[in-house]
Order: structure tokens, then C-alpha cells, then sequence
């Protein structure tokens, strides 16, 4: 258990104190809730890529992600992230994670989608 809590300690700095989603002090239940929310992103693709491999962790994934570049754009249908091509863009392609997502909210019903390039 000793090993797990460390871990998750070491998660917690990496995501929720090291890189603050908004500025510090305005608004730490909003803070919590989105560190939260991509801690549990991240350990979703930490699982689903490394698993049978090595020991993961939400910071293990944003270790290996936190500097993948992209560019993004959009039109009338489409919101696009272009990703660039490499192992990083492979794994996230070969494990469902760059599929197209339908009916954001917040995109006036244009479709997210992924790209390489």
C-alpha cells in the first residue's frame, strides 16, 4: 500500500500543484475538481497504453504527453487537432483515443477530430 500511496502522491504533485489549471487562490474547489478530472484522464491512457508493460500513473502519462504539440483549427463542421506523426500519435491512435467525438457541447455541434501532420 506504501507504493500506491506514494505514487498517487507523486500524481497529485505532477497534476494538481505543478500545473494549475487556473491562477492559484481563485477558486481551490474548482482547482481540485479539475485536477481531479484530468488525473483521472491521464490514468485512463496510462492504463490503456502501458499496462501490461510497466507500473502506471496519471504522471506517467502526462510525462509522456505533456509536451505533444499540435495545432488546431476549425470550420463550420469540424474542430481539428493536427497531431504530429510519431510513436506518441500511434499509441493514441492504435488505442481508440484519437477517434472522432460527436455532440461537444461547446462546438455548436461541429465534430472534434484528430489528424496527423
Amino acid at each position: 500500500m506504501t507504493d500506491a500511496v506514494e505514487l498517487a502522491g507523486t500524481s497529485w504533485q505532477a497534476i494538481g500543484l505543478d500545473r494549475p489549471a487556473i491562477a492559484r487562490g481563485t477558486d481551490r474547489d474548482f482547482e481540485a475538481a479539475l485536477g481531479l478530472a484530468a488525473s483521472l484522464a491521464l490514468g485512463n491512457i496510462a492504463w490503456e497504453l502501458w499496462r501490461e508493460h510497466e507500473t502506471v500513473a496519471p504522471n506517467l502519462a502526462l510525462a509522456r504527453f505533456g509536451d505533444l504539440d499540435g495545432f488546431v483549427s476549425a470550420d463550420t463542421g469540424f474542430v481539428t487537432v493536427r497531431l504530429p506523426l510519431g510513436r506518441r500519435f500511434f499509441d493514441l491512435r492504435d488505442h481508440g483515443f484519437l477517434a472522432d467525438v460527436h455532440r461537444v457541447p461547446w462546438f455548436d455541434g461541429r465534430v472534434l477530430r484528430f489528424d496527423s501532420g
